[in-house]
């Protein structure tokens, strides 16, 4: 099983030093493909130690002195020879395989070790949310439209981290695949250093996606900017050895439904449910018709046959600890805009480690009914939906999210 961050510590001096500590302490299995990739990890990890991307580099003296016309000159050439610098930055990582692979495990041990004064770890889901909340409220305190938002925002994220690492680089909106390749663009051109985990290889993101020729660009980049490495194998390591908790009940039917709802009312200890209105971004709230305290209650309708996104998504990870689920049906090519709200409301809640439970109709490997006619990104992204229902379920995953909650507390 692949470990999560609560194993992990900056005490190690290197990733393949925390590595083999996972493995001694059984943490973690030993595995080739993942053994492999650590000699990079460790020369990336070398390469970032007190590392400062060009653009936010102060200069030597804060007052420049006098220079004659030949100084001047000079400087004048060092600047315009600024991109070199953009090479001179450390290659990143771009690390993609099949789930449960150990993919987010490897960026991880890479991340906290890491000697990076101003880093960041997010989902690549929840960056693009702020991406798109910040590009909104920048918009906002602006009397027009014609000025461009994407710069002053690539270089305010520049500021906050010159590393970045992405869990679950995805794309699947053309919009998204826009911003994505000019912001970017910047964000390289600045020095930043990205590290990224993902189910499919950078030549497949977007993969049949609306003008996707204006998105390729972007593929090229990556590729110039990070290694990229191959994870997969046959072994999924977040299934191996998975204990079940009770938390996944089906099919739908009267007799698991009586269970289904008794366990609510375990774990809410028969308290009277209430309402409330949780806070969204932009202004926005969602109404929540039955919690209690850090546990919610929803229909699979409420949830996913609504036009919900990752925000609200998001909202509901941030509120509950624990999240009911009634209703999750089998899924086919013509519900295939409620799969993908579900995907990614499973996508949030495992990000959190939030305690989902779920009614439905069959079991996780047995909800999606293939068609020829599905889309490759859509079986993709149902693939790790269905890894991390499973992983859900287990001890180790519900004691990594109560941890979690603890340190956020």
């Amino acid at each position: 099983m692949t470990a999560g961050r609560r194993w992990l510590s900056s005490a190690a001096t290197s990733p393949s030093a925390m590595y083999a500590s996972l493995v001694e302490t059984r943490a973690v299995r030993r595995d080739p493909r993942q053994e492999a990739v650590l000699p990079r990890l460790d020369r990336l990890h070398a390469e970032l130690n007190g590392y400062i991307a060009h653009r936010y580099r102060k200069p030597l003296s804060p007052i420049a002195p006098k220079r004659g016309f030949a100084a001047s000159l000079m400087s004048l050439l060092r600047q315009s020879d600024e991109p070199a610098a953009v090479e001179r930055a450390p290659k990143g990582l771009y690390i993609y395989g099949s789930p449960g692979t150990g993919k987010t495990l490897l960026m991880d041990m890479l991340y906290d070790c890491a000697s990076v004064k101003h880093k960041r770890r997010v989902h690549f889901n929840s960056f693009m949310v702020n991406v798109h909340e910040r590009i909104h409220r920048w918009r906002l305190s602006r009397d027009t439209d014609a000025a461009d938002p994407i710069p002053p925002l690539a270089h305010g994220i520049g500021a906050e981290a010159h590393l970045l690492c992405f869990d679950e680089f995805q794309v699947t909106d053309v919009a998204d695949a826009m911003i994505i390749r000019r912001l970017f663009d910047v964000l390289f051109e600045h020095g930043i250093v990205v590290v990224a985990t993902s189910n499919r290889a950078p030549n497949e993101l977007y993969k049949n996606g609306l003008q996707r020729e204006l998105f390729v660009p972007f593929i090229d980049q990556l590729a110039q900017r990070c290694d990229v490495v191959n994870l997969d194998t046959d072994v999924d390591y977040r299934t191996v050895g998975a204990q079940l908790t009770g938390t996944y009940f089906q099919p739908d039917n009267v007799e698991q439904r009586r269970a289904f709802l008794s366990a609510f009312e375990t774990v809410t200890h028969n308290a009277a449910p209430e309402k409330r209105d949780i806070p969204v971004g932009q202004g926005r709230t969602l109404h929540v018709r039955c919690c209690v305290r850090g546990v919610a209650r929803f229909s699979f309708a409420e949830l996913c046959d609504a036009y919900l996104g990752s925000a609200d998504y998001a909202a509901i990870a941030r509120e509950f600890h624990t999240v009911f689920l009634d209703g999750v049906p089998h899924f086919s090519i013509e519900s295939r805009n409620v799969m993908r709200r579900f995907i990614v409301l499973v996508d949030e809640l495992y990000q959190r480690k939030v305690r989902l439970v779920c009614l439905a109709a069959a079991l996780p490997t047995e909800l999606f009914q293939r068609s020829d006619n599905q889309a490759y990104d859509e079986g993709f992204a149902f693939d790790r939906c269905v890894s991390r229902l499973i992983e859900m379920q287990s001890k180790e995953y519900i004691v990594a999210g109560d941890l979690a909650r603890k340190k956020r507390s």
